[in-house]
């Protein structure tokens, strides 16, 4: 008798750091799992911030859907979230991170959701994903080639992690102290440095290192956040935010005597290497 595929509906939503991750994750599964896969924008339901469909510039198409299937899903997925500490029954429903290593069988469809955030969970594809990325430049046009050898890459994040309440009283913020003496540790480990400084806060950054000769701040290309990613990438050596974006930055790079630095806490309260985003390779201060 034959079987129909069954299908899994994978939940797309944050900024482009957290998309990637969920599309990695989407490759992990079906690289394991015989599903048919399909992507749903969920950005007007999940996060705080407003946001495009990044992955669309990756050849990911979305599954169409209204927005009372689409709000039957958020809720779904939200009751999921808030009694799964206490009862696990609905987890057979669901692909998350909790689960990843769960032998699913073609006998019920899915839904994935999660950030994700880590190696370990596109590990089966990590080679092939990355390798996805950087032949997707090809396709885009004027993206920087050269290696920046003498380069550091600093990513500050600030937004919505400053001016939002929920999400300040969530997130870390690194403060200007903390760049600015890693800054100075990358300068005594290297014999030329120059800093490419990328943020959503351009301005704040011309006023606290506008006394620094060997820094630059990028102008971001607000229409194409992937370029920006991947200029960080083309660096030697990174000091991190606590973003994803930054992240995936970091892991495109090929260099292999970088110089990784990382904030001690992730999240409010939460230390870094406590999380699956955790690399060894990084020095956390």
């Amino acid at each position: 008798m034959f079987l129909k595929k069954k299908r899994i509906l994978f939940l797309i939503y944050g900024g482009l750091g957290n998309q990637l991750f969920q599309l990695a994750a989407a490759k992990n599964f079906l690289n394991n799992h015989d599903y048919k896969c399909y992507f749903v924008d969920m950005s007007g339901f999940f996060g705080r911030r407003k946001v495009d469909f990044e992955l669309k510039r990756f050849g990911v198409k979305t599954t169409e859907l209204n927005k009372i299937v689409k709000l039957s899903l958020y809720s779904f997925v939200s009751l999921h979230i808030l009694i799964n500490k206490k009862l696990s029954f609905f987890d057979k429903f669901f692909y998350t991170e909790k689960n990843i290593h769960t032998p699913y069988s073609m006998s019920r469809n899915l839904i994935g959701y999660g950030y994700w955030q880590g190696e370990v969970f596109f590990e089966s594809v990590k080679k092939e994903f990355k390798f996805f990325l950087k032949d997707s430049v090809k396709k885009f046009g004027n993206y920087p080639n050269n290696r920046l050898n003498q380069t550091t890459a600093v990513h500050i994040r600030r937004g919505d992690y400053v001016n939002d309440k929920i999400a300040n009283a969530y997130h870390h913020t690194a403060d200007l102290d903390w760049y600015q003496s890693n800054m100075k540790l990358i300068e005594k480990n290297e014999k030329i440095v120059n800093f490419l400084i990328f943020s959503d806060d351009p301005i704040w950054c011309e006023t606290n290192f506008a006394n620094w000769n060997n820094v630059e701040i990028v102008k971001s290309n607000f229409d194409d956040s992937f370029y920006d990613m991947y200029l960080m990438s083309r660096c030697k050596n990174f000091i991190l935010s606590n973003s994803s974006y930054s992240w995936w930055a970091e892991f495109l790079c090929d260099e292999n005597e970088k110089i990784t630095i990382a904030p001690e806490f992730w999240f409010v309260g939460v230390k870094t290497t406590d999380l699956p985003i955790f690399n060894r390779k990084w020095m956390i201060n």
